[in-house]
């Protein structure tokens, strides 16, 4: 009896070893594209090579001026003026999808605009945005009730630990109530702060990391929880968390030092004055996040049939206010009062996405999809600077009551408009914003100017579509697409809750012109190199090696993910042969940066990361 026992046992314990394993993508995309496509600019279509691998792919080709931001003031074109531009290059063309499977394949640019008008000879940068329509999504962790908070971009994604390397496994974080945590807080007040490490076994909920936010009497999460709380970049262990008191009449910006497993710390004595008063109740607020490790933002709006007034608040990460920018662009007031019955799509409740060292997006519950840049702003002190683009009708996607003749360009025409509770922007500048309740549809892509490319939808969508979204680029084993189908917000008879999922997809850019140019890796005779800066990543400083076939003049530029120039390494009369320059990055945020060495005709730029 006793060994039959211990060999039942065995066989129990080695089937839990069986099915217990780490989650690991198993229809991981990757793709890859030239650095440099040479084109006469004659009119004539260019096949693009393509490389794609793992899985069949959606791919989209995205092309955009380079070199041209800074003639962008300010510019409104589209149908009616509904999309602004200003100081950013902007997309002349975009493909509405090919499908291609594994192995080399092409991608077809028509040479021409989105207008069919001849495009002029010059130097263009060109995307290839891809993603798995064919397969599934897997599942990606155990958090079947209280991960909603990804549909409205109020889940925090952390890639790198806080020295700046990549973390093994990426973390997903966020604060719901407690109640909703599957844990027994010690308070009612308490919201529970969760994290969980992206590869570890989404059949495990004992692995999610949890530490309990005791607010104060009368404050509670309607404002917090479910949010996004961003690390202290000089201490991983604090966390900033944004709450309400009772009628959402007050919020609070609040730190705590976290506790694992236990009760958070609150520390009182930080940002004093973080504390807003409002006489509506009618208001909300998306997740925020910190940018250029500096300025905490966090967009809210105060609403009502006849107003939508929208805030950026913007403190330090010691707790100091610096500015509350009232944008304008999304007070329709006049318009709604006028116009009854036209539905408002202007407020920013897609929450808030971290886009790059500056620049962040979000989008309105309908229609009005935007990027903003407010460290550009600040330092200038001129708002015009603040918003960089504007897409005020989606292009005609994400809304249902779209026509060529509505006279309203701003605003969704129509009484029950689709949902998109989420809008992230990725390191490429490519932006996805979820739709929900519009048809078997899953997100909204846009191009980084926002101009909308195409509805995507994968596969085994639903009419209820996809409530979040985002995108990991990294180069690392667990980039691609993680999502939560459905509602948040809808407990509709016969579905089953998930968790977040995985799905394969990828991006990668390089250059067109007719040359060579300044771009990402322009093609150049043999005699000219540029080599792969070393280390790389880089912590905070790099050795570029390159070499030049004739003495002259020589550039060596840095450029962030937005095209802005951020140094210059070199600038003067070298000597045919091989150099090398040092860059410190040590003034500089973690993430993607672009070395491009130019000398006479010959250009080349390479990719670098920055990871402190």
């Amino acid at each position: 009896m006793k060994k039959i026992f211990l060999t039942f046992f065995a066989m129990i314990l080695l089937s839990s070893l069986v099915f217990a394993a780490d989650f690991v993508p198993t229809n991981k995309l990757d793709i890859d594209v030239p650095d440099f496509v040479q084109y006469d600019f004659d009119g004539t279509p260019v096949d693009i090579p393509v490389g794609i691998d793992g899985t069949a792919a959606r791919a989209y080709l995205i092309i955009e001026t380079t070199g041209l931001a800074g003639t962008k003031f300010r510019v409104r074109n589209g149908r009616v003026g509904w999309h602004t531009v200003s100081g950013i290059d902007t997309t002349i063309y975009n493909s509405t999808g090919d499908d291609l499977a594994v192995g080399k394949k092409f991608i077809t640019w028509p040479g021409v605009d989105n207008d069919g008008n001849a495009v002029p000879e010059g130097t263009y940068t060109y995307y290839v945005w891809a993603y798995d329509f064919a397969n599934l999504f897997e599942a990606v962790n155990p958090m079947a009730d209280y991960d909603r908070s990804l549909s409205q971009n109020r889940t925090l994604v952390q890639t790198t630990a806080q020295d700046g390397t990549l973390l093994p496994k990426p973390w997903i974080s966020t604060v719901v109530p407690g109640y909703l945590s599957g844990k027994t807080p010690d308070s009612e007040a308490a919201q529970m702060w969760t994290r969980w490490s992206i590869g570890n076994d989404p059949k495990i909920a004992e692995l999610i990391e949890t530490s309990e936010l005791i607010l104060p009497e009368g404050w509670n999460h309607i404002a917090g929880a479910m949010g996004r709380c961003p690390y202290d970049p000089a201490d991983f262990s604090n966390i900033y968390f944004w709450t309400s008191y009772e009628e959402m009449t007050t919020q609070k910006l609040r730190k705590f030092k976290l506790v694992m497993n236990d009760v958070a710390e609150e520390m009182t004595d930080w940002g004093e004055d973080l504390t807003y008063g409002y006489e509506t109740t009618d208001h909300h607020s998306g997740g925020f996040d910190i940018v250029a490790d500096t300025y905490l933002c966090v967009p809210i709006w105060l609403y009502s049939k006849s107003a939508c007034n929208s805030y950026l608040l913007i403190s330090t990460v010691d707790g100091d206010k610096v500015e509350d920018i009232y944008m304008e662009e999304m007070d329709k007031a006049a318009f709604v009062q006028e116009y009854g019955e036209v539905l408002q799509g202007g407020s920013p409740n897609g929450g808030m996405s971290y886009m790059n060292d500056t620049r962040m997006v979000f989008g309105s519950i309908w229609c009005f999809q935007s990027a903003v840049d407010p460290v550009r702003y600040l330092e200038s002190g001129d708002y015009a600077d603040f918003f960089v683009a504007i897409n005020e009708e989606g292009d005609g996607f994400q809304d249902k009551g779209w026509s060529a003749d509505n006279p309203f360009p701003d605003f969704c025409y129509a009484e029950d408009p689709p949902w998109n509770y989420c809008c992230f922007g990725s390191e490429s500048g490519i932006v996805l914003s979820t739709t929900q309740d519009g048809g078997p549809t899953s997100w909204t892509l846009y191009a980084p100017d926002f101009t909308a490319v195409s509805y995507c939808a994968k596969a085994g969508e639903t009419e209820m579509g996809t409530s979040g979204i985002f995108h990991l680029d990294t180069g690392g084993p667990y980039d691609g697409l993680y999502s939560r189908p459905r509602a948040w917000s809808d407990r509709r008879e016969g579905f089953e809750s998930t968790g977040i999922t995985y799905l394969g997809g990828d991006s990668d850019r390089g250059t067109i012109s007719k040359t060579g140019g300044v771009g990402v890796a322009a093609a150049a005779p043999a005699e000219f190199a540029v080599a792969q800066n070393v280390p790389n990543p880089c912590n905070p400083t790099t050795t570029i090696n390159y070499t030049i076939p004739e003495s002259g003049n020589v550039t060596v530029d840095v450029f962030n993910v937005a095209g802005q120039k951020v140094d210059t390494l070199v600038n003067n009369y070298l000597d045919a042969g091989s150099h090398s320059v040092v860059w410190d990055g040590s003034s500089k945020s973690s993430g993607v940066y672009f070395y491009t060495v130019t000398s006479g005709e010959f250009s080349k730029t390479i990719k670098m990361t920055l990871l402190k």
